[in-house]
């Protein structure tokens, strides 16, 4: 089994809905994360 890593943040400030992906995935790197943004 081959190991994946998630990209890291780049650096500066994020936009808010990327900070609570970030926030999230940081607490669960082991897991897909979907997160929807806008409309379907």
């Amino acid at each position: 089994m081959s190991t994946t890593t998630s990209p890291k943040p780049s650096a500066g400030k994020a936009q808010p809905m990327r900070q609570q992906y970030l926030d999230i995935k940081a607490r669960y790197p082991d897991t897909i994360l979907f997160f929807r943004l806008g409309d379907f």
